[in-house]
């Protein structure tokens, strides 16, 4: 990594945090034109309201390549999954915020931008400021609802004023957003270079090149930066650069370094009155991470009372509904996958650590290859409960009702399954798990590789 003096970062690493969470969610997310618009496919059914399809794929859409390679769209439904059950849970629960309230944090978004920024990258579009004060909404009423939940990550004043006198030097000033590949030597450098003139893709090689472990897992992203942070040698490379330039090899006391910039901007020290707002919510956020174990918990219990349905699948990898560390939807993180039809269903497969278990199964007087995971209140688990059946009889599946005293077969021989998910099928012999409605061809097809 190119910062100076490592230790003290160390000492101050709850303190980036919350910069990274103010600048990176306000100038990335913001100014890259965030706020999906609604409608159309239905991706997923959180107890009967929809998640569309376009809120997935246009944020991530608005994503770099780097980010692109270590998030993915199932982690961007999981988010707006628990997203989803923690507004319904906070409603549910009477809590609500003012007109004033949604105003006064709008206006610290306002403030804490470039001037002219926020008129130009919102509310020059009635939809998309609509939109966004319906999201600023949401997420103070669910802030309410965790405060009460977990006292501990409420926000006192002298917190707040207590960052702002110690970070406010860095509040302002300019900034950049860029990735860096860091090798030993300057021949492996312009081995790089080389193959990056070439068309290489950046973060790909930084994956492969890196030698800072940091950044180069994550394609070599190093966020948005201000000045007085990097070394002198990389911070006046980075600051040379144009948005979408790649630097000529940069030599520091780290190794050296092939920089690409992607986005430059500078800000203005911000009114502290107007900007508080922000700055509290920031703090929660960080405090929320601090809490990671309860707000899991947490959420889990929302999770169990309700029914998540599957419509639009990811077909790829896992899908999982992953337990959000933030509540902000402005704090979205997505990566590559290719969607399929809406009929379509997710192939999935458990661990590795062999959860399916002949013994645990016959504790149950469970024999069959397969099992059916279903409930009669869920529309396409019904749909296809005729043609699950018709498979030999129904003698190779074992029909799992989601209000079945057995229900605690889940619990004990799959555990890592989510009961939220309806309607499932499960191949007890190669542990493949099909999520959603299949058409009658893709259930035979399945059940025939469970023979």
């Amino acid at each position: 990594m190119a910062k100076k003096k490592a230790k003290k970062k160390k000492k101050n690493s709850t303190g980036r945090k919350i910069l990274y969470i103010i600048l990176v969610v306000i100038l990335l997310i913001i100014v890259s034109k965030y706020l999906p618009q609604e409608g159309g496919q239905v991706a997923v059914l959180v107890n009967g309201e929809p998640i569309y399809l376009s809120e997935v794929e246009d944020t991530y859409s608005k994503l770099e390549a780097a980010e692109r390679l270590y998030v993915t769209k199932d982690m961007l439904i999981g988010l707006l999954v628990d997203n989803k059950l923690l507004l319904q849970k906070a409603e549910e629960s009477g809590f609500k915020v003012t007109d004033n309230e949604v105003d006064l944090m709008v206006d610290a978004y306002k403030g804490y931008l470039p001037e002219g920024q926020f008129e130009e990258q919102v509310m020059s579009d009635q939809n998309k400021f609509n939109k966004f004060k319906e999201d600023v909404k949401e997420n103070l009423i669910v802030q309410k609802y965790l405060k009460s939940k977990i006292p501990e990550v409420e926000v006192l004043p002298e917190e707040v004023l207590a960052f702002l006198e110690q970070y406010k030097s860095r509040l302002s000033g300019d900034m950049v957003k860029a990735s860096h590949i860091l090798v030993e030597t300057m021949e492996i450098a312009e081995e790089v270079l080389s193959q990056l003139k070439d068309g290489a893709d950046f973060a790909e090689l930084a994956m492969e090149y890196s030698l800072d472990p940091g950044s180069g897992a994550a394609g070599g992203d190093l966020g948005w930066f201000g000045r007085g942070i990097m070394v002198p040698e990389f911070e006046e490379a980075a600051f040379s650069l144009e948005p979408g330039e790649i630097s000529e090899p940069v030599e520091s006391s780290f190794g050296f370094h092939i920089i690409k910039l992607f986005n430059k901007t500078s800000i203005t020290m911000p009114n502290i009155t107007q900007v508080r707002p922000l700055i509290e919510s920031s703090l929660f956020n960080v405090k929320l991470q601090t809490n990671t174990d309860r707000f899991t918990e947490l959420l889990n219990q929302i999770k169990n009372e309700s029914i998540i349905e599957i419509i639009v699948t990811f077909a790829e990898t896992t899908t999982t509904t992953e337990a959000a560390t933030s509540t902000t939807k402005l704090e979205t993180l997505v990566t590559e996958q290719q969607t399929t039809t809406t009929k379509e269903a997710t192939t999935t497969t458990l661990n590795n650590e062999a959860v399916f278990k002949n013994s645990c199964l016959a504790d149950y007087d469970i024999y069959q290859d397969m099992v059916f995971y279903f409930s009669e209140d869920n529309e396409r688990s019904m749909s296809m409960f005729e043609l699950v059946e018709g498979l030999n009889g129904g003698s190779k599946v074992y029909f799992l009702e989601k209000e079945s005293d057995k229900i605690s077969v889940l619990d004990e021989c799959f555990p890592e399954l989510n009961k939220q998910i309806l309607p499932q099928l499960v191949c007890i012999s190669s542990e493949e798990i099909k999520l959603g409605e299949l058409s009658e061809e893709e259930l035979a097809d399945f059940a025939e590789s469970c023979s």
